[in-house]
């Protein structure tokens, strides 16, 4: 009985001696540690994206390989595996020009524009005009650079000036016409085709283009006897003043202006100052 006691102990500590010595040992070499195969690797920084990213997220984002993405052509792409947004190819009916049928075009062959066709040209639109260079039909009035006074649209699209046989072409009058110098003087053509206003172009007062009375600076004056523009105000200006001079009208034939506040000379041949009666006061 004790051989058997004895033995089973035996037998006991060998198999409690496995468990925890040599058969734990094997159990760990047989173990494997399983991995994913094809990890995504998140981009610490992405290349060429839209400049917009940072202000859109401003507390960060994450990209990974794979990922749609902006780029700084603001183009739609994708992530790389070098970390950089690249731009998908667009799908153009016209990779040429980069443009699709019916899309909207313009070149200097049509400069008023017209639309993409099947053929990736630039078909201008039918606009029904004899000349489309120049949106006009034969004969209808034009003007150009070359034609600064006006023409017609000749059979060869051109502007094709008037012909006029002006004694002064320059000015486009013939002599004894009347006319307008750069001042706005009027005056007449004379024989050297100049505008000629040294006779007074028939006016009081050449400097101004007018007679006395005649109203000056676009309607804010009215011409004077001393052929100075002053303001016109009816508040100011006397219709009538009376004892004034009785040389007056020999001095001024063509009329006088006068206002409040005016010098003038009486009746009596004193000088005065015209009140606000209209009336010229001794001083």
């Amino acid at each position: 009985m004790k051989n058997i006691v004895n033995g089973s102990m035996a037998l006991l500590l060998v198999f409690g001696a496995c468990l925890f010595t040599s058969c734990e040992e094997e159990n760990f070499d047989d173990q494997e540690i399983i991995t994913d195969p094809n990890p995504l690797t998140q981009c610490v920084e992405v290349s060429n994206l839209a400049s917009w990213y940072d202000d859109e997220f401003p507390n960060g984002y994450e990209l990974y390989p794979g990922d749609e993405c902006w780029d700084s052509d603001d183009q739609a792409g994708t992530v790389s595996e070098n970390c950089e947004c690249v731009a998908e190819p667009a799908d153009y009916d016209c990779p040429n020009i980069e443009a699709n049928y019916g899309d909207p075009c313009e070149t200097p062959a049509v400069p008023f524009g017209g639309t993409v066709n099947q053929d990736c040209e630039c078909e201008g639109s039918s606009t029904g005009f004899d000349c489309p260079n120049l949106q006009a039909n034969f004969g209808d009035p034009c003007e150009t650079p070359a034609v600064p006074f006006g023409g017609t649209v000749n059979q060869d699209c051109e502007c094709e000036g008037s012909a006029i046989d002006y004694d002064c072409p320059n000015l486009q009058a013939d002599i004894g016409d009347a006319c307008v110098n750069v001042f706005g003087i009027p005056g007449v053509v004379d024989a050297n085709c100049d505008c000629d206003v040294q006779n007074g172009g028939g006016v009081d007062c050449p400097g101004l283009g007018g007679d006395v009375g005649d109203p000056c600076q676009g309607g804010w004056g009215i011409i004077n006897q001393d052929c100075d523009c002053i303001e016109n105000n009816p508040a100011t200006i006397c219709d009538e003043v009376s004892n004034l001079a009785s040389w007056y009208d020999q001095e001024f034939p063509n009329g006088y202006i006068l206002q409040i506040g005016d010098v003038c000379w009486t009746s009596l041949d004193e000088p005065g100052t015209v009140n606000e009666n209209c009336y010229c006061e001794a001083d």
